[in-house]
């Protein structure tokens, strides 16, 4: 396994130390693979002759989607509900309908400067104005399906932001104007030998590529599960700064989950 794991290592001319930069690293956009949804950016720094170590930050954009057959049973629940009671309904009116609850959307609407997040608060307090207080079953059920369909709205119009941050230790391969850091790790134990290689390679006026690229030594054999080696291998991931620009229908960016 020692000997296939140096196999994958590309024949090199080794000129004078240092010859290649330290990575500078401006965000980078997606350009292939399973990552056309998120940047990459992360800090490089020199640990040795001819070694660095670089943190990367892959920011993640997900679109949050509520189609509307989730709609359709987020509305079949209400109506499914059993008929809600006079102390019920109070309960609600406490709940949803104080003074309190509106003196707290009145203070946010004053205080946040953001337009659209301005409008976005307004259409609740229309919803509460318009059905508070409730005051039968009907207008229970009403005010639910008018507040799902409004969380059904947001949600069409909101994106997911999560951030995966890493290191990697990377190896100068010399070769003239070709020259490249690369980050090989060992072979994992496995019947496929899968090793993952990334490299980062100067582009033009300064920019710099990332790719990684699982790497099978045995694509012939078979997996623990029986699957085909070879069914394992995957486009390699590149970001690079001439990458593709990322493209959501976002009014709302939500931080983590």
């Amino acid at each position: 396994m020692k000997q296939l794991y140096w196999l994958l290592l590309p024949f090199s001319f080794f000129v004078e130390a240092n010859s290649l930069e330290n990575p500078y690293m401006v965000t980078l956009k997606p350009k292939s693979g399973d990552i056309m949804n998120s940047l990459l950016n992360g800090e490089c720094k020199a640990i040795g002759n001819n070694k660095i170590t670089c943190t990367f930050n892959q920011i993640m954009f997900s679109q949050r989607i509520s189609t509307q057959d989730d709609l359709t049973a987020a509305l079949a629940t209400i109506n499914a509900e059993p008929v809600a009671k006079d102390d019920e309904l109070a309960e609600l009116n406490g709940q949803i309908c104080s003074e309190k609850s509106r003196q707290g959307f009145e203070d946010i609407v004053t205080s946040t400067q953001n337009e659209s997040k301005k409008q976005l608060i307004l259409k609740w307090v229309k919803l509460f104005d318009d059905y508070c207080p409730v005051t039968s079953d009907e207008e229970a059920r009403y005010f639910a399906a008018k507040l799902a369909t409004l969380i059904h709205e947001i949600t069409n119009s909101s994106c997911g932001v999560s951030v995966n941050t890493y290191t990697l230790t990377f190896d100068a391969i010399e070769n003239g104007d070709n020259s490249f850091w690369r980050s090989t790790n060992e072979p994992i134990d496995n019947p496929c030998g899968i090793t993952n290689v990334v490299t980062m390679t100067p582009s033009k006026y300064g920019m710099w590529e990332y790719r990684g690229q699982r790497v099978l030594a045995f694509p012939e054999n078979k997996n623990g599960l029986g699957q085909s080696c070879a069914s394992m291998e995957v486009e390699p991931m590149v970001w690079s700064w001439n990458g593709e620009d990322i493209y959501k229908n976002c009014q709302i960016i939500g931080i983590g989950f």
